[in-house]
This record gives C-alpha cells, structure tokens and sequence, in this order.
C-alpha cells in the first residue's frame, strides 16, 4: 500500500514541475521573445525605408547633374507604416517610419522621437519640384497604413528644374 501512495505522490510532483515550468514559459521567456520579434520587425522596416529614399535622393541628384534634359524610372519599395516626404523648400527627401519596441534604435534622429526619421539633403543648386500624389507631409502613419512597390519617374528640364512624379499612395 505504501508503494503506491509514492507512485501518486511522485506523479503529482512531476505534474506540479511541469506546470510550473510551462507557468515560467508564459510569464518569462514568451513576452522576451515577442519584444525580439518586434525589434527585429523594426529594424527591418527602418532599413527598407532608409534604402527607398536614399535611392529616390541618389536618382535626383544623378539626374540634376546631367547638362542638358534627363529622366529617369525609380522602382521603390516602401515598408508598411513609412511615408517618405518631399521638401522642396530646403531640398531634401525625408522618411518616417513608426516603431513599436523600445529596443530597436533609429540612429541619428532628426526630428520626431517617437517614430524614426531622417532627412536625405539634395544638391542644394537643385529646383526641386515634388508633385502632389506621391509626397503628402500632412499623411497620418498608423497601423493601417500599408505601401506597396511604387515607381517614381524623375524628370530635369531644360531649365534645369528636376520634377518628381509617380503614385505613392
């Protein structure tokens, strides 16, 4: 009789290991791997938006140094909750993009903290004219706010004026 008084008591303390261990699972290890995932989600986002303008930026100024009329196709991929931004008055091409984590860090910040941003100076001898579909400053970013690939066609005048057309929805 004694012999099975300790099978039961040793099954019950298995039992009481296993959930304690599944309790420490949930409560420890589950909320550090999901911040990780969102981190990583993050830093990839922020990296995909910094590649997009810089090569929207590296088309213009190749564009604007041309000595007579040019144009050229920009194939851009925007990540989801990233607007990029067209400032004609300082010349310069800016991105936007929210984060989630606290652990993912932006670098160099150049304007609002809590989303990451950065500005892409132009050739200041550059006219830069962005029309109205593709750049919109005034564009809420949330958790909706989905791109898609996008091209963008970058055109110099004779003028020398560099126009930047396309559909960034």
């Amino acid at each position: 009789m004694e012999f099975n008084v300790k099978k039961g008591q040793t099954s019950i303390e298995f039992m009481l290991l296993i959930v304690v261990t599944l309790l420490y699972i949930q409560t420890v290890i589950n909320p550090n791997v999901n911040e990780a995932l969102t981190s990583v989600s993050d830093t990839a986002r922020v990296g995909e938006a910094r590649l997009a303008t810089e090569k929207l930026a590296n088309a213009v100024n190749y564009v604007a140094a041309s000595n007579s009329e040019s144009k050229t196709t920009v194939n851009l991929f925007i990540p989801d909750r990233t607007i990029i931004m067209c400032d004609e008055i300082n010349n310069r091409l800016r991105y936007e993009t929210v984060i989630d984590s606290n652990i993912a860090k932006c670098g160099i910040l150049d304007g609002n903290p809590a989303n990451c941003d950065k500005n892409f100076e132009l050739n200041p001898t550059i006219n830069l004219t962005c029309s109205v579909p593709p750049f919109n400053s005034s564009k809420i970013i949330d958790a909706n706010y989905v791109s898609n690939p996008v091209t963008l066609y970058i055109e110099r005048d004779s003028t020398g004026n560099v126009t930047i057309t396309g559909n960034i929805s």
